[in-house]
């Protein structure tokens, strides 16, 4: 984790961000198109990359249309233990 508090901030919490990691994959392009034959293909790869590197947190995507969001689907727990979450933009607002 990445310490990205303000230095002038004197309250107790801290602003931490994951610590970047450089992911590599390998992916087919369309001999045809030059284009990614399935880009939900790539996606998945990336993905199943982030999760190799052991980072506390797994992810999902879902698509609309032409549009694709990744979403945090798990996180570990203090313990180390994965628990599902639910996106804080995906539950449903009623009014």
């Amino acid at each position: 984790l990445v310490d990205n508090t303000a230095p002038e901030y004197r309250g107790p919490l801290r602003a931490l961000t994951p610590a970047g990691r450089q992911i590599n994959v390998d992916y087919p392009i369309s001999t045809k198109t030059g284009k990614l034959d399935d880009p939900r293909q790539m996606l998945q790869l990336l993905l199943d990359a982030h999760t190799l590197l052991g980072n506390p947190e797994l992810f999902r995507f879902m698509q609309n249309g032409e549009v694709f969001h990744i979403v945090p689907s798990q996180v570990r727990n203090t313990s180390g233990v994965l628990m599902n979450v639910v996106p804080t933009l995906e539950v449903p607002i009623t009014f």
